[in-house]
Order: C-alpha cells, then sequence, then structure tokens
C-alpha cells in the first residue's frame, strides 16, 4: 500500500514546475482532520476530495474539496462540488446546516 501524501509534497512538486497527473487518486493527509483523495476539480485544476464532518458532533456531513492557496502546504480553502466557496479550513469548523445560525 502506497502512504499517503502530504500537502507539502504536492506544493513541492507544482512550484517546481511538475504535474500532479501522475498522483491523481493518491491519499491525501489534509492539516485540517481528514485524508482524502487528490483529484481534478472543475473549477480549480488539481484538488483533495474529503468529506468533513459536522464540528457539533450530530453525524452529518459534507464532501468538500480543499485546494491549495497562500500559504505552501495548506490545502484548507475548501469549496463545493458546484465550486462555491465553503471557507478556509484553518480559520473555520464545518457546522452542518442544521447547526448554522
Amino acid at each position: 500500500m502506497t502512504k499517503p501524501l502530504r500537502p507539502e509534497e504536492l506544493d513541492r512538486r507544482t512550484d517546481s514546475g511538475k504535474s500532479l497527473d501522475l498522483w491523481l487518486g493518491r491519499k491525501v493527509i489534509l492539516h485540517f482532520g481528514p485524508t482524502g483523495t487528490l483529484v481534478r476539480h472543475k473549477t480549480r485544476k488539481y484538488a483533495v476530495r474529503a468529506r468533513v464532518g459536522c464540528h457539533r458532533g450530530c453525524g452529518r456531513g459534507q464532501t468538500v474539496y480543499a485546494v491549495s492557496g497562500l500559504h505552501a502546504g495548506a490545502w484548507c480553502y475548501v469549496y463545493s462540488r458546484a465550486g462555491k466557496y465553503l471557507g478556509n479550513m484553518r480559520d473555520d469548523v464545518y457546522n452542518c446546516g442544521h447547526h448554522r445560525s
């Protein structure tokens, strides 16, 4: 079994001008908790598809697409499948629609 990648590895590879295509489908450990899969997203070239659970522990969750941003290795800016920006998981926690105020 191949060990999961770290976000820093993804950024180092793209910063050096190399493609991530060979790593599509590989698991990536995200800093905000979940392990996801490297995929192509329709609004960004590469994203890590992951499932995040509600911070309140109710069992509800959502599939998000985490992309790299301002901070190398962060991969914490999350979008919906449709491309709607959902938040910065470095600064926020996910609350399901039932627990949002």
